[in-house]
């Protein structure tokens, strides 16, 4: 006999035995009198007979959850990710400005170290690393001289270290800078021109599946190179900036699924929103994961005492432009996280200190002419088309929290920006060496 009748029987024997055999009613005798205002005193017995089956009944049931429900339920939870078990947002991939051989993980939390990534030959060396989940990432390896990328997988556990590095299959290009969707398999590639064997290769855009092979490739203008890149969730939207020089810095937005009829021309962008800002060149931008939104930050121009940088939402169903957050110092590349609400931002402090504005409002960009509209690179199939620039009305900005980089003149600053409202926050470890690093990615 197992335990559980063991148990049960155990139970039922307790329970019997709290019953009086005075109190046991005859066949012709009524349990209970029903009775509006007074119960009667056979009532009394019915209660006394239900409690002691009922703590039967409560002692069973409470076996049968111990033998059985209990050990399933530790099963289920022995075998179920933990909360919070997602590497997504918890790592930052670093990548240090020197001879770019390896990569760093780093805790958000901490700073602290968790992993290195060698490069896998020798002579590569990491030139960009992208993901679309905070999970599975793509690194990018070039070598000196040669006109031709190598493709790497990875992917971080729940601990923040990575698996071993997986061969994807290689480009005959010069790779600047790589997207990853969330699905893992939509990959987006820019590439710069250069040559090989005698052989000169154009700068490019494209679009490849890693299960299916297929890609979609748009031309680029040789001159000027892509500084940022990214996909939404499903890969139908790819943004891009692209930039020309001084003055000349693009914000652009692809339809990757558009087809072309036969014989026609292939669309160009979705949102020709060049120069949103007149205070500054576009630098860097990050679409949304649902495809709605678009951030990016410009460099700042005027007096180095007098310079601040601003971060920008771009609404691609209205094309209405909002200053989201105005800063003090000179910004680098906008890192966003897999979920496109928190960015890490390099600031680096400009050569003499301005005045903290922290209780003023941002100056408006109303009051600046926007400088006249010039050709700008559009990716095409077909002969490279030349898309007005689309008008981005600037409400005057709320009064933001501004980062002010101590230190001397040049230092640089780790800042931690909310994407939605703006605010942001220094991440204050040495460990970060934000003037040793070159870029992060998360």
């Amino acid at each position: 006999m197992n335990s559980i009748e063991d148990r049960l029987r155990d139970a039922y024997r307790g329970a019997a035995e709290t019953v009086d055999p005075d109190t046991i009613r005859e066949l012709h005798q009524r349990s209970a009198t029903i009775s509006p205002l007074v119960a009667g005193p056979d009532s009394r017995l019915h209660r006394r007979l239900v409690v002691p089956l009922a703590a039967a009944s409560a002692v069973a049931l409470v076996a049968v959850v111990t033998a059985v429900v209990i050990p399933a339920a530790l099963d289920r939870a022995r075998h179920a990710p933990l909360a919070g078990s997602s590497p997504a947002g918890r790592y930052v991939v670093q990548l240090g400005s020197g001879r770019r051989t390896s990569l760093t993980i780093r805790s958000l939390r901490t700073a602290s170290a968790v992993a290195t990534i060698t490069a896998p030959k020798p002579g590569l060396r990491f030139t960009d690393v992208a993901s679309g989940d905070g999970r599975t990432f793509v690194a990018v390896l070039s070598r000196a001289g040669v006109c031709q990328s190598w493709l790497y997988k990875f992917r971080l556990s729940r601990s923040g270290h990575p698996t071993a590095l997986t061969a994807l299959p290689g480009t005959r290009r010069s790779v600047e800078k790589a997207a990853l969707g969330k699905d893992d398999t939509t990959l987006a590639l820019a590439t710069r021109s250069c040559g090989q064997g005698g052989r000169t290769y154009p700068a490019e855009l494209a679009e490849i599946n890693l299960a299916t092979r297929q890609a979609s490739q748009w031309r680029l203008p040789g001159t000027g190179h892509v500084s940022s890149l990214s996909l939404n969730t499903s890969g139908s939207l790819l943004a891009y900036t692209f930039d020309g020089g001084p003055g000349r810095t693009a914000l652009y937005v692809v339809d990757t699924k558009f087809q072309a009829p036969v014989g026609g021309q292939q669309r160009g962008p979705v949102l020709p929103s060049a120069r949103a800002s007149a205070r500054g060149d576009i630098r860097t931008a990050v679409i949304t994961p649902d495809g709605s939104t678009v951030y990016f930050i410009t460099n700042p121009t005027g007096p180095a005492s007098a310079r601040r940088w601003e971060l920008h939402a771009v609404s691609l169903a209205t094309g209405h432009t909002r200053i989201v957050g105005s800063y003090a110092g000179v910004p680098g590349s906008l890192a966003a996280d897999p979920s496109v609400t928190r960015a890490l931002v390099v600031v680096r402090s400009a050569h003499r200190p301005a005045p903290s504005p922290s209780h003023q409002p941002a100056p408006s960009p109303s009051g600046h002419r926007t400088p006249k509209p010039t050709p700008t690179p559009t990716p095409s199939r077909h002969p490279t088309p030349k898309p007005t620039p689309t008008a981005s009305r600037h409400p005057t900005p709320k009064p933001t929290p501004s980062p002010s980089p101590t230190g001397g003149p040049g230092s640089s600053r780790l800042v931690l920006i909310s994407l939605g409202s703006g605010a942001p926050r220094f991440l204050s470890s040495p460990a970060w060496a934000p003037q040793a690093t070159l870029a992060y990615y998360w």
